[in-house]
């Protein structure tokens, strides 16, 4: 089901001139992540971060002044920087400003980065340590430094960085997403996806680091990598992912019948819901997975009215919506729309919990690596 994605670049002309920096400076390749059809669910979505051995009184400090950071830049990136960043840091951000948002302000920008990103600890306990806030739909991080002597603690440095320098470490790179690269349900793809980015970040930066941050990645420490050829990438992807949702919002019924027929069905699918009518829904959409229906019938009427609509994927078989809680984007919910033209039914609903996708991940690393002991 819904295998054939349209997931080709939406470009224009003020980023071609970056497109051309990064095709001249690098060579890409795709990498396959085989099929799959599982969407793990839990009664609760929550961001999963390891902090074994880690002091907790400290961890949660840092953790508050992040939340309270994140929650901010959703509505004011220039207060949250004051308040929480010094100022070489605001400097830097300001150049990232304009090297990403090439179609649009920062404030939007980020706004859309925050909604979605996902964040995790890394160098937990180093003098410094990292909060990496992660875009999984447009596969993009923003790396951030923490100086922990300052209360609150103050934000030292930050970068950004596309997620394929996570996941590789070398120079095998693509503009489109990881979770848009395979032919795995894409329900599933993205849930797998922020799982092995994830793992892959606390991996390079492990709590007991305590080793300068920018040494530990080629692109960190050549400044041509990173600007000439990361930043047109990553700026790419992100306008790649708000064009998308865009195109969704402002679609009309004569431009793009389709994709105006899917909107109009998630928003009737979410007022639905809001009113508590999840069992009828669920009488539609046939094909949702039991452990789902499960999930779905714990969830307050009200939770529904928190979701934005964040990703939105066509095929020949019909259309995939993405939808995440702004102030809390530790998982998705998705509705797939089947049929022909404007004619579209919900047949499927997933929730993807993206701490779900983690914990399974680390328990098949954990067994693997028993099985190899014994």
């Amino acid at each position: 089901m819904f295998m054939r994605v349209n997931a080709g670049l939406i470009l224009d002309k003020k980023i071609i001139f970056a497109i051309g920096i990064f095709l001249l400076a690098f060579s890409f390749s795709y990498r396959s992540m085989g099929d799959q059809s599982e969407v793990s669910l839990t009664k609760e979505m929550g961001a999963s971060s390891k902090f074994d051995n880690v002091d907790l009184e400290r961890m949660t400090r840092l953790l508050t002044v992040v939340q309270r950071f994140k929650d901010i830049m959703l509505t004011d990136p220039e207060e949250a920087l004051t308040l929480y960043a010094e100022q070489e840091v605001k400097r830097k951000f300001n150049s990232i400003n304009d090297h990403i948002w090439l179609e649009t302000t920062p404030r939007i920008g980020w706004t859309f980065f925050m909604s979605v990103a996902v964040h995790t600890v890394g160098n937990a306990k180093s003098r410094q340590p990292l909060v990496a806030f992660y875009n999984p739909i447009s596969d993009v991080f923003l790396i951030t430094a923490w100086r922990m002597d300052k209360k609150p603690p103050r934000m030292v440095d930050a970068e950004i960085l596309m997620g394929d320098w996570m996941r590789t470490g070398s120079p095998t790179l693509s503009l489109i997403p990881s979770w848009l690269r395979t032919d795995m349900y894409k329900p599933a793809a993205l849930g797998s996806s922020v799982a092995e980015t994830i793992a892959a970040f606390e991996q390079i930066f492990p709590a007991e680091s305590d080793a300068y941050w920018r040494k530990k990645l080629l692109v960190l420490e050549n400044r041509q990598l990173l600007v000439d050829v990361n930043y047109p990438a990553a700026a790419i992807m992100l306008y790649n992912s708000l064009a998308n949702i865009e195109k969704f919002r402002t679609a009309g019924k004569i431009d793009n019948p389709r994709l105006a027929s899917c909107r109009n069905l998630t928003i009737e699918t979410v007022r639905s819901a809001i009113r508590g009518h999840i069992d009828q829904l669920l009488v539609s959409a046939d094909e949702t997975l039991h452990e789902t229906r499960v999930v779905l019938k714990t969830l307050r009427p009200e939770w529904f009215g928190t979701l934005e609509a964040v990703a939105v994927l066509t095929g020949n078989d019909g259309c995939l919506v993405f939808l995440s809680q702004v102030y809390d984007a530790s998982g998705s919910l998705s509705f797939f729309f089947n049929g022909k033209g404007d004619e579209l039914v919900l047949k499927r609903i997933d929730v993807v919990d993206y701490a779900g996708f983690y914990n399974n991940r680390n328990h098949a690393s954990n067994a693997g690596l028993e099985k190899v002991l014994q």
